[in-house]
């Protein structure tokens, strides 16, 4: 159990990248939704264009994909979500 200690250098780094990995990832989802919110776009999905009290006018241009490096970046993270 020596070796699950922050004494251990090993250990400390592996805490300080997962605690970065976590906190990128979190961020990143509240930041891509400011700026959806902003642009008032960037929606993923057809469905996505409906009018609703958050979208009043609806366009097609509104849809974009994610970009392939924050879908990367979720996709290699040890912390991703397991599909339903």
């Amino acid at each position: 159990m020596d070796k699950l200690s922050l004494q251990n250098p090993v250990f400390a780094t592996y805490v300080i990248a997962a605690t970065i990995m976590i906190l990128k990832a979190v961020s990143m989802s509240w930041l891509t939704v400011v700026r959806m919110m902003q642009v008032k776009g960037g929606f993923r999905s057809p469905e996505d264009i409906k009018k609703t009290p958050l979208n009043p006018d609806p366009n097609p241009k509104q849809l974009e994909p994610v970009s392939p490096a924050l879908w990367n970046a979720l996709l290699l993270s040890p912390v991703r979500r397991r599909r339903s």
